[in-house]
């Protein structure tokens, strides 16, 4: 691009890569982007930062129903330090489910997903707030809390079943009890400023 002038204007292209759990190339999205180059006087604003990683298991998460029992009486799993969440600035973290798979699908037959409860743990002190909420496409707050200092702040990550909505499951279960079924969809995890 060469140097950059003051108060000249520079298109570029920003592309995102998405890839799936084998490290394949699902798809690319390329955004077009315009900077306008100026000279400030006195001191810059100081920038929020957010940063937010999905660690270890809690990336596929996995709740396993393995028995008719499960399926009544619910189960549950939890990924220890399954979310970072690194910040100078007050956030919060929302989760919802892809728009793109607004169910828990399996070989065409899907599952309505109110039946999964998301919920974070732990967090320390600088938390304000912890909700466990029943996943939807429509983005929720599942925690809130201080600025970390630009320190990483680990919580556990845990999946359980909304025991309001088992009957859903039990019909699941009934149609499928002689093959091991995964029933799948793609959770969003987001950090805003408060």
């Amino acid at each position: 691009m060469g140097t950059l002038k003051k108060w000249g204007e520079y298109k570029f292209t920003i592309e995102f890569r998405f890839y799936n759990n084998n490290n394949q190339l699902v798809g690319t999205l390329p955004l077009e982007h315009t900077v306008q180059i100026a000279e400030l006087s006195g001191t810059p604003p100081n920038q929020n930062n957010f940063s937010l990683t999905v660690n270890g298991g809690a990336r596929n998460g996995v709740l396993t129903l393995q028995s008719r029992s499960d399926y009544e009486n619910g189960t549950s799993v939890t990924y220890n330090n399954g979310l970072t969440v690194n910040t100078n600035a007050a956030y919060q973290v929302m989760v919802n489910a892809s728009s793109g798979t607004p169910h828990f699908s399996y070989n065409g037959n899907n599952i309505d997903l109110d039946v999964l409860k998301v919920q974070l743990s732990g967090g320390g002190s600088g938390v304000t707030e912890l909700n466990p909420v029943i996943l939807s496409t429509s983005a929720q707050r599942i925690a809130k809390g201080n600025s970390t200092g630009n320190s990483n702040l680990d919580f556990n990550v845990g999946y359980s079943i909304n025991m309001a909505q088992k009957d859903k499951l039990l019909y699941a279960y009934k149609d499928n009890q002689q093959a091991e079924t995964n029933y799948t969809t793609t959770l969003q995890y987001t950090i805003l400023a408060q």
